[in-house]
């Protein structure tokens, strides 16, 4: 099975702070069972992507950081803040 299958909460979390649907996320991953995460990535211009760990921990990086600087940060300890997500409000 695929990290994705087994923690479909990985994707949740990615679609959640990117801002982007599901279905979308899930043509534009990357398994990286070596540091126990999952790269995703908005497929338009100038668009960011994120590591989710297994554990639910996440790192976000803008366009302009390659994929290689991004795993190493991660791979290095860095993490994003949930709280820095500027999350759109949930109707009450």
């Amino acid at each position: 099975m695929s990290m994705i299958q087994d923690n479909p909460r990985l994707v949740s979390l990615a679609s959640k702070y990117l801002s982007v649907p599901v279905g979308e996320l899930r043509k534009n991953t990357k398994e990286l069972p070596e540091i126990g995460a999952v790269y995703f990535w908005e497929s338009v211009r100038g668009g960011g992507s994120i590591l989710v760990g297994i554990d639910g921990s996440v790192l976000y990086a803008i366009s302009a950081v390659s994929f290689d600087d991004h795993v190493d940060a991660f791979k290095d300890g860095r993490r994003t803040n949930p709280e820095e997500f500027k999350l759109p409000t949930q109707p009450q």
